[in-house]
């Protein structure tokens, strides 16, 4: 996401003109353990075009930056010619940015797919590893520098995140505003509706169908018991009670909370608390697409129509409402 945040201009224009692919680079040619993912300092973007347009740009800014220093450049006809042709593709590039500027960064905290998720956060000369404990390596690789925590250990996982400033707990500041667990509570009923019946029909969902779902399956709900969590929550912050989350059974703390959105690493922890709710599309949509898919294969059709219309509807036609109400 920083490479998106300090590129937006540039890739902006890029993607109206032509489509945008590439790849992620870094120093470590092989990961065999989590010691070889330690390795990994800095990460560099590639990034092209279906018609070379970077190509072309870079061409550009070449031919205009001899044009500007060489004193007779101005009467080669061949490079004026060329430099015509050339701006008909990328247009006036000294006013229409197209070149990312700053494509290599240091990871101080990232995640990776291999040994099925590995979250790595780095600070103050401090390193955390989150991961399953099967992975190789798992608190053996460095054990002076890295603590390891064990991705199945929800209590532990929790208190890393509250302790180190990165979880916003459980208060009414954030809950009544954003209305994140009022959607996460429609969400969780069509979920669990869809786990009872593949082929309910979920054309019609709102509130009020949620609600009238969850009353029909009143044991099922009280059993399952995050709904019930759910209200408790909701009722006790509009009363400004305070809720103590070392209280909560551990599995269940990361549904009534979210990202400090103060912290830098908003766009990690969201996804790492996405892992724990499996029923929350919209949170592993918008920080964990690789997730959000993996899940999408296993779906029936009437669910994932209804998903892909919901996220279609409510974050695809203003990404950045959406987070800002629900994340921010």
């Amino acid at each position: 996401y920083q490479f998106f945040e300090k590129n937006q201009r540039a890739l902006f224009a890029l993607t109206i003109k032509d489509v945008l692919f590439g790849e992620i680079e870094d120093t470590v040619f092989e990961v065999k353990d989590i010691d070889d993912l330690l390795s990994i300092e800095q990460v560099e973007f590639k990034v092209a075009t279906s018609s070379d347009l970077l190509g072309k740009t870079g061409e550009m800014q070449l031919m205009i930056d001899r044009l500007t220093k060489e004193p007779d450049a101005w009467r080669d006809d061949r490079l004026l010619e060329k430099m015509v042709e050339t701006a008909k593709v990328t247009g006036d590039i000294r006013t229409n940015e197209l070149m990312p500027k700053e494509v290599i960064f240091r990871q101080s905290t990232f995640w990776t797919s291999h040994f099925g998720g590995t979250f790595v956060f780095i600070e103050d000369g401090q390193t955390t590893v989150i991961a399953d404990p099967s992975a190789k390596g798992f608190r053996k690789s460095r054990p002076w520098q890295v603590a390891y925590i064990d991705k199945n250990d929800h209590d532990m996982v929790y208190r890393f995140l509250a302790e180190s400033g990165r979880i916003d707990p459980p208060r009414g500041s954030w809950i009544e505003r954003s209305g994140l667990l009022e959607q996460r509570a429609v969400m969780l009923i069509t979920w669990l509706a869809m786990k009872e019946n593949p082929k309910v029909d979920l054309s019609d969902v709102t509130p009020q169908w949620a609600s009238n779902w969850a009353a029909r399956h009143a044991t099922l709900i009280e059993t399952e018991g995050t709904l019930p969590l759910l209200q408790w929550v909701r009722r006790q912050v509009s009363n400004w009670s305070n809720i103590d989350a070392a209280e909560i059974d551990p599995a269940r703390r990361f549904v009534i909370s979210r990202a400090n959105p103060e912290h830098e690493d908003l766009y990690l922890t969201n996804r790492l608390i996405s892992d724990y709710l499996p029923f929350d599309y919209m949170t592993r949509f918008v920080f964990n697409k690789p997730g959000f898919y993996r899940d999408y294969e296993s779906w029936p059709d009437n669910y994932r129509d209804y998903v892909v219309k919901q996220i279609r509807d409510n974050y695809l036609n203003d990404k950045k409402a959406l987070r800002r109400k629900l994340y921010k």
